[in-house]
């Protein structure tokens, strides 16, 4: 079935006319075998889904199905940048941000980050394919912009504390964060497995009250380390690039780890990804993804789930008390199979 014949039978109306597009809400793509060569078509993402890391994933999604119908343009509603880039090409397909309405018939119109109506296309994708994705993604928005030179010699460690809105203006229960004792279990292995370990502790300000009492850790042991709080272009840059990651609870360090093409260990508390659980979804595979190209992962894990539980982030002083102060001993660590 071509994307005209789909459409014919499914008879979208938009302000009184009869246009060839698709909206999520409308049906199921996955009916569609493939879209007629002369009947291009554009992909348009038209929600900004929260933060950055969210509209990667969006991008990566949609990269996915467009591969999979033939599509060679998205549009996306948004930017992605401090630098509002206006389009990118990622091999023969361009990606237009900022676009403020649908294009021009025939359009797909959907939210992707989830991707309801696209399981045919996105049950089954190339892991390979999304790494290189997140790649050049990267390349395209960010590395003309980054003037430091990488080190192939160096061994740096990122440490990234989420911090910002989630301890101040958007207090969102899906975001809870990692003890400072995730933190310590993170380094002490660190220690036992890394030599001559660069360590870095980035953060975006320090509203999150395990920053100081890591760094504090660390001045006690007598350890070299560097703090970041820079420009969102430096700290992406450096999370992009780094050996290691001990990653916050945020999809800002996920999207990241994907666009890396240097990352060879990756730690995480309880789950790997802030969105593993989102079914079908490039998220849904970021272990494998990750696993695809031999970086390894590393759980820690709160087994008796004594801690603050998923999805019930309040802020409230009893929390701080427990992100402050939960006993390492609580905790275990194991790779990831």
């Amino acid at each position: 079935m071509s994307f005209r014949e789909y459409l014919g039978g499914k008879g979208v109306w938009v302000d009184g006319l009869c246009w060839s597009s698709y909206s999520q809400s409308a049906g199921n793509l996955s009916e569609i075998d493939y879209i007629d060569a002369q009947e291009p078509a554009t992909l348009y993402i038209h929600e900004r889904y929260g933060r950055f890391g969210n509209n990667i994933h969006q991008l990566l999604n949609s990269l996915v199905i467009a591969r999979a119908l033939s599509l060679k343009i998205i549009d996306c509603k948004f930017y992605i940048d401090e630098e509002r880039t206006k389009s990118i090409f990622i091999d023969d397909m361009v990606i237009n941000f900022g676009i403020n309405g649908p294009p021009r018939a025939p359009y797909i119109s959907a939210t992707m980050f989830y991707v309801q109506g696209f399981e045919k296309f996105i049950a089954d994708f190339s892991y390979d394919t999304v790494k290189r994705d997140a790649e050049k993604l990267y390349r395209a928005l960010f590395a003309p912009k980054i003037t430091e030179k990488y080190d192939a010699n160096r061994n740096v460690v990122v440490f990234h504390f989420r911090s910002g809105d989630i301890f101040s203006t958007d207090i969102n229960p899906l975001y809870t964060q990692p003890p400072l004792s995730y933190y310590v279990k993170a380094l002490d292995h660190i220690c036992e497995t890394i030599t001559g370990a660069d360590l870095r502790v980035v953060y975006e300000n320090k509203l999150n009250p395990c920053i100081d009492k890591f760094c504090n850790v660390l001045d006690e042991r007598g350890l070299k380390y560097k703090t970041q709080s820079s420009s969102f272009k430096a700290d992406a840059g450096l999370l992009a690039s780094a050996d290691c990651v001990v990653s916050s609870y945020s999809s800002f360090c996920d999207a990241l780890a994907l666009m890396n093409d240097n990352l060879k260990r990756w730690y995480a508390f309880r789950a790997a990804a802030a969105f593993e659980c989102v079914d079908l979804s490039i998220s849904s595979k970021f272990s494998s993804i990750l696993q695809s190209i031999g970086a390894e992962i590393y759980l820690v894990d709160d087994e008796e789930g004594l801690y603050i539980p998923m999805g019930g982030w309040k802020n409230t002083p009893e929390q701080i008390r427990q992100l402050t102060d939960y006993p390492t001993s609580k905790l275990c660590i194991k790779p990831l199979q």
